[in-house]
């Protein structure tokens, strides 16, 4: 059986959930979803699945998006995050 982490974008996730209020509720939301998740991805055959899938862990992470002005690694132009559409949708 192979162990599967999920990183969870908090800030997407709780932006669907914003009529919800009690945190266990959205808890177990999220649970149930990641575990539909595993589920229905080893039944897929889409994908080349040798073994089943069991969930190790959820990672929740929620963060600004960067608003910082970096280069791109293969264009060398600069990028400004802080103009970019993303982050001017949010705000």
């Amino acid at each position: 059986m192979r162990d599967v982490a999920i990183l969870v974008d908090g800030g997407f996730y709780l932006k669907r959930y914003k009529k919800q209020t009690d945190g266990k509720q959205v808890a177990k939301g999220l649970l149930t979803h990641c575990l539909k998740h595993i589920h229905n991805q080893s039944e897929n055959n889409d994908r080349h699945i040798t073994e089943p899938e069991r969930l190790y862990r959820i990672f929740f992470y929620d963060c600004p998006p960067i608003t910082k002005k970096l280069h791109h690694p293969i264009t060398k132009k600069a990028v400004d995050f802080k103009k970019s559409k993303t982050v001017l949708n949010l705000y």
